[in-house]
């Protein structure tokens, strides 16, 4: 499993990269800010302490990858690095971990 259990998941999250308008990286970034810091932490440290690091490094760098827009990785970057982390410890968080992280992601590309 490339990305752990939601590999097909992740790699559909990474596909939809390749068209991200910047517009949507804007409204992504402005949702993403939106989230408190302190729930920010709560969601995200105990996805980092189960041991996918790996697997979210490597999708991380797909991500990347797949953007040809600086501008756009740069505003989506947070929104993004959260939506993989949640989908590669989909199986180990809270549902409302789970929906914390990706709620930024999902509230612009899941319309």
């Amino acid at each position: 499993m490339r990305y752990g259990p939601q590999t097909e998941q992740v790699e559909a999250l990474i596909e939809r990269m390749r068209t991200l308008t910047e517009e949507q990286a804007g409204e992504m970034r402005n949702a993403w800010l939106a989230t408190p810091e302190d729930l920010w932490d709560e969601a995200s440290l105990p996805a980092v302490s189960f041991g996918r690091w790996r697997e979210t490094v490597a999708a991380f760098s797909a991500a990347d990858d797949s953007v040809d827009s600086v501008e756009v990785w740069e505003n989506a970057q947070g929104s993004v690095m959260d939506a993989i982390l949640a989908l590669v410890t989909k199986d180990l968080i809270s549902e409302e971990h789970f929906n914390l992280l990706y709620g930024p992601w999902a509230s612009v590309m899941e319309q």
